[in-house]
């Protein structure tokens, strides 16, 4: 599978309900927290607080009563952000990856990692899939590029993740082939479902005289 869903999960992680929306409907933006300052020489420094942040809004001119009530429910809720899930195929290229020795790399935390480990620690189907590790930066533009699949970067050498493993947990990746120079930075390519988030706003009115039917519009914000 790969792609849209076809519907879209929102809930506490775990116990999500399901929609169904037209893609169409959604529209995401999504960039880190950093903080930005020069020093003493004028130079620009930044420093990210963290990697990712996404803010999703939907809207659609159909909603169920039905869909209404589960809507204002989740809204309500206090004591847990909310899993937002939506496709099978997102995915995040070359990630700066500290490691931690020559065997084990940590992914960066973010808010589909967040999502991942409450997930896993539940007892549910984590959203985070590893697909390679390697020592440089690597790009999947070969059908703009025509490099064998390989863009910006080239070909980055062997893929020390193959055989390897993720714990959701502490957000680290056990390579199946050390890294020939762990005081380098790794780089990670992984997929990923969704993310934690927080719902920010949740808008609708009742459509004219259909008293079942209504507009909405609601906005998540990553947590």
């Amino acid at each position: 599978m790969s792609g849209w869903f076809s519907q879209f999960w929102l809930g506490i992680p775990g116990y999500e309900y399901y929609f169904d929306v037209n893609p169409e409907s959604v529209s995401m933006d999504e960039g880190p927290i950093a903080v930005l300052k020069r020093n003493l020489a004028g130079d620009l420094k930044k420093s990210i607080l963290r990697s990712s942040i996404p803010i999703i809004r939907l809207n659609s001119s159909y909603l169920t009563l039905a869909q209404r009530n589960q809507f204002a429910s989740l809204a309500s809720i206090d004591y847990s952000f909310l899993s937002f899930q939506c496709r099978d195929d997102f995915q995040t290229w070359s990630e700066r990856s500290i490691p931690i020795d020559a065997s084990h790399v940590k992914l960066q935390n973010n808010s589909a990692t967040k999502l991942s480990a409450l997930l896993a620690a539940g007892g549910f189907t984590p959203i985070i899939t590893i697909q390679s590790v390697y020592n440089v930066p690597t790009g999947y533009l070969g059908s703009l590029y025509g490099q064998n699949g390989f863009g910006f970067g080239g070909y980055a050498g062997p893929d020390y993740y193959a055989g390897g493993s993720y714990d959701d947990a502490t957000r680290i990746v056990t390579l199946g082939t050390p890294l020939p120079s762990p005081t380098n930075p790794a780089f990670t390519t992984y997929t990923f479902k969704g993310w934690l988030v927080n719902m920010e706003t949740f808008t609708h009115a009742v459509q004219g005289g259909w008293l079942d039917r209504f507009t909405y519009d609601f906005q998540l914000t990553g947590a």
